[in-house]
């Protein structure tokens, strides 16, 4: 029996550790886990067998086309915030050219992470949060945007 691949970005942040802990107890995917740095995961997590650990910031996730190719779910936790560059390079842009390399007929579906308030009581963008977020939210609020219109 073939096991269902998940990727989950921003692995080891405040959701990301909570979501590994949880699919590691509760299912039997194999986990694609996207880090910035290792060291910051459990020994116990490192070592698992359902764990393949892709050891990178977002924004190179191109170091790992070939894993990336075989995922059938993604969970996006990663983000960045703080500098106007920076949120724009991984808010926006990485996980657009995340979304390139994903197989659309492998793909079965993508779980968008957003900790900032951008969508209103009927989970549609609030149009305030582009005018008068910070640069969190208003990539947040541009990425959850394009993602809606990308043919995911």
């Amino acid at each position: 029996m073939a096991y269902k691949n998940l990727l989950i970005t921003g692995s080891n942040g405040c959701v990301g550790q909570y979501l590994v802990d949880w699919f590691l107890k509760n299912t039997k995917f194999k986990l694609y886990l996207m880090v910035r740095d290792k060291n910051k995961l459990p020994r116990s997590i490192q070592k698992n067998k359902r764990i393949k650990l892709l050891v990178c910031d977002i924004r190179e996730s191109y170091k790992y086309r070939k894993e990336i190719s075989q995922v059938n779910y993604l969970i996006h936790t990663a983000t960045a915030w703080g500098d106007p560059k920076r949120a724009y390079e991984v808010n926006i842009k990485a996980f657009e050219e995340l979304l390139k390399m994903l197989e659309k007929n492998k793909l079965e579906k993508i779980i968008y992470f957003s900790t900032a308030s951008i969508l209103d009581e009927k989970t549609e963008l609030m149009r305030e949060s582009l005018i008068y977020g910070t640069e969190y939210i208003q990539t947040k609020y541009k990425c959850f945007e394009r993602l809606k219109q990308s043919s995911f």
